[in-house]
């Protein structure tokens, strides 16, 4: 699992790194774009952390979300345990994402294929 993770994280780098160079005319290097995506997380943490929310248009958004405190039985033994209240962040995906993820055509983006296909040389 991590080697998928870190193959797709290459190639996030790489797609992130020629659509700089073509927008600005450089390169970044690895280094430079990784620390872009941390800034991008770090800013990411520090919205959710203050405002309670997060939203990345045609994606979806994340929020803060509070567990109160609670009681828990071990079936096994059945001894109560105390659980502390807490907080966890919940994502609620796009109407867009989820008809991707289901293969709903009518949601497609329309694109200029001329675009399209200039990028993919380029990439």
């Amino acid at each position: 699992m991590e080697d998928l993770h870190s193959d797709n994280l290459k190639k996030t780098i790489d797609v992130a790194a020629k659509l700089f160079a073509l927008q600005f005319g450089k390169q970044l290097s690895r280094e430079k774009i990784r620390w872009l995506y941390g800034l991008l997380f770090e800013s990411m943490i520090d919205s959710i952390a203050t405002t309670g929310k997060y939203k990345i248009c045609n994606f979806g958004s994340f929020k803060r979300v509070f567990n109160k405190s609670r009681k828990l039985n071990n079936p096994n033994n059945k001894e109560t345990i105390n659980v502390d209240a807490y907080y966890t962040v919940k994502f609620a995906s796009s109407l867009r994402l989820k008809n991707r993820l289901n293969k709903i055509e009518r949601y497609k983006i329309d694109r200029d294929e001329s675009l399209g296909e200039e990028f993919e040389k380029e990439l």
